[in-house]
Parts: structure tokens; C-alpha cells; sequence
């Protein structure tokens, strides 16, 4: 499909469509990647060899599987921009990941270590670990010295036993979750996590985490299963959309015989909104008129969209924050005029 080919992908992503009625599995996975001299075309000196890479990648997997913290070594010594959320890849649909990654993804249980990949892009160590993090939560709005004297006496109440709940609904500033017991959010795991999110996964199942500071104030939280956890309170980052693309002879992929001028291009694609706006369907416009053949064949269906693709392009942003049957403004891209409508 030309509208899937303007996702362009990250080195470790492909790009799958998910046309299947459910949304696809997740999964995630935390990540070490160490550079050396000798990758083709490496722009900065790392100071070692491979081999000399290979032995601290063996040592530190070595570490991890006497009990080290995965997240703690990548935070250390992982060259991936991902160190700074301790190795977190992210979560991933199947097939999203390039191979080897997917297939060691799909194929893991939970915590398990892959081998060593030695690729061109380096050295790259993965572990499979929970896509989501389920939390309570008790805010104290501000940061004030009697705030934080109220924050050490709630974490001394709740490592004494006391229910978080009872505690959450009589002193939380975040008046949502205190009605509800301080039930909070299921997040999902993404790549650069920070502040709650991150404690959030850096919290082990059971435990009270805290107290940490935001703009917002203090925040104490205890990890949950995410089953617990009523379903509109979970993170979701994935939409069902469908697109049309009107194509121009200067568009990338173009009919050589098409005469049609971008300007004329745009005018149809406006014409598609007005024509949806006025009734029709979208998916019926799609399969009759579409100049993405793949598309056309579908009605349109781009399947399952997931939002922390990191090359997802940016028109699709807004779709994300939108109404199941909002469509988007028409879009200029490489391949012609783009219109796209969410559906789920």
C-alpha cells in the first residue's frame, strides 16, 4: 500500500498491517546496544574492538542472569538512546520489530535473555518484560516541608500494612483516582518513559514506590496487576483508520499515463471530505475510487495503527487525540493527496 510505504521505518522496525478485527498482541522489551570501531561507517570512535565489545555484551549478560537489574547495566553501558528510560525498547505488535528481534520477541517467555545479536548496526542484547504497569496512586499537590513530612508518614503507613485506598481517598490532591481507591492508570511501556510512567515499570509488582516529584507535586504509588484495573483506565495507543490517496502526476509512484496536476489532487481530495461530511461512506469511496492499489482492494483499511511507531507520519498524529469517524484535513505527501478517517 503507498500509505503504509510513507511510514518510513527505524532500523529495528518493519512494517506490518494489522487488518485483523482485534488489535494485535503486544509485547516489549528491554534493550542493550554497544557500538565498537570496527561497524562499516561508524562516525565516532566507541574505543574498542568488536571482540572487545563482545566480552563486556558476554559479561553483562553474565550479570543480568546471576540477578543484576537489565535496566540498571543499560542505563550503565548501553550506547542506544534508550539508556536513559534503562533499556526500554518499547511495546511492539508482532511482526513490527526486524528479525531477529521479532522472532526472539514472539518466541520468549516473560524475563527471558535473547543470545548476543551481532549485526551491522552493533551489539544488541534484548529481555522480554511486561508491556504494562498498573498503579495507585496518592498525590500531594506541591512540595512543600509539610507535604514531604505527610509523604514519609504515608509510605511508613503503607509499609506498615495500611490499605492504600483507605489512605488515597483521604488525602490525595487528584480527586479522580482518590474516589476511586487512588486507582490511577495502566501504562504502557514505551521508549522514553519518565517521571510516574517510569517508576511506574522501575516499581515491582506488589510495591509501594515513592515519593517521587513532578511539576504536579508528590506522588506515591503502588504497582497492581492491570486486570485489577477497570479498562478505561488503560493507556491505549492503538487506532483503526482507513485512507484514501489521490495521486498526481508528480507523486512518487504515480501512473506514468496520469495527467492529473497536484492542484487538481487536492481539489478531489477535498472533494472526498465534503462528500463523507455529506453522508457517504468512507470505506464505499475507498474501494471505488483510491489510486492506493492495496488500499483500494481493502476499501481503504489501513488496519490497526499503533502510536508509539517512532516514523509514523505526523499527519496521523492527530487521529490519535480524535473521535472514532473523524476524518483528517487533506494531507500533501511524497505520494499525492492523503485523507484519512479514524474508525476505532
Amino acid at each position: 500500500m503507498l500509505i503504509a510505504t510513507l511510514c518510513i521505518q527505524a532500523s529495528l522496525l518493519a512494517h506490518p498491517l494489522y487488518v485483523q478485527e482485534e488489535q494485535p498482541e503486544l509485547r516489549s522489551a528491554q534493550h542493550i546496544l554497544l557500538l565498537h570501531d570496527d561497524m562499516e561507517g561508524q562516525p565516532f570512535e566507541q574505543g574498542r574492538t568488536r571482540e572487545e565489545a563482545l566480552e563486556l555484551m558476554k559479561d553483562l549478560r553474565r550479570l543480568i542472569e546471576e540477578g543484576e537489574d537489565f535496566g540498571g547495566l543499560a542505563r550503565e553501558f548501553s550506547n542506544a538512546r534508550t539508556s536513559a528510560s534503562y533499556g526500554s525498547l518499547g511495546s511492539f505488535p508482532p511482526g513490527m520489530l526486524k528479525e531477529p528481534f521479532n522472532g526472539f520477541l514472539y518466541g520468549a517467555e516473560m524475563g527471558e535473555l535473547s543470545e548476543i545479536f551481532d549485526l551491522p548496526s552493533g551489539l544488541h542484547l534484548l529481555k522480554r518484560v511486561e508491556p504494562h504497569a498498573a498503579i495507585l496512586q496518592i498525590q500531594l499537590e506541591g512540595t512543600s516541608e509539610e507535604n514531604r513530612e505527610l509523604a514519609a508518614s504515608l509510605m511508613a503507613q503503607l509499609r506498615a500494612g495500611a490499605d492504600f485506598g483507605d489512605l488515597a481517598r483521604k488525602h490525595s490532591s487528584d480527586t479522580g483516582s482518590a474516589a476511586r481507591g487512588g486507582q490511577y492508570r495502566v501504562f504502557e511501556r514505551g521508549s522514553n518513559d519518565s517521571l510516574l510512567k517510569l517508576e511506574a515499570f522501575r516499581t515491582a509488582q506488589g510495591e509501594i514506590g515513592g515519593p517521587l516529584e513532578s511539576p504536579l507535586g508528590l506522588h506515591l504509588i503502588k504497582r497492581v496487576e492491570p486486570s485489577s484495573l477497570p479498562r478505561d483506565l488503560w493507556e491505549d495507543n492503538f487506532i483503526r483508520a482507513r485512507g484514501i490517496l489521490v495521486s498526481h502526476l508528480n507523486a512518487v509512484g504515480a501512473d506514468p499515463d496520469l495527467n492529473r496536476t497536484q492542484s487538481e489532487a487536492k481539489a478531489l481530495a477535498d472533494e472526498v471530505i465534503q462528500r463523507v461530511e455529506g453522508g457517504e461512506s468512507f470505506a464505499e469511496i475507498a474501494a471505488r475510487f483510491n489510486d492506493d492499489p492495496g488500499g483500494k482492494e481493502r476499501a481503504g483499511d489501513l488496519g490497526w495503527i499503533h502510536r508509539q511507531n517512532p516514523d509514523l507520519p505526523i499527519f496521523f498524529s492527530g487521529l490519535f487525540v480524535a473521535k472514532p469517524g473523524t476524518m483528517s484535513p487533506a494531507h500533501l505527501t511524497s505520494a499525492g493527496v492523503v485523507v484519512l478517517i479514524r474508525e476505532k
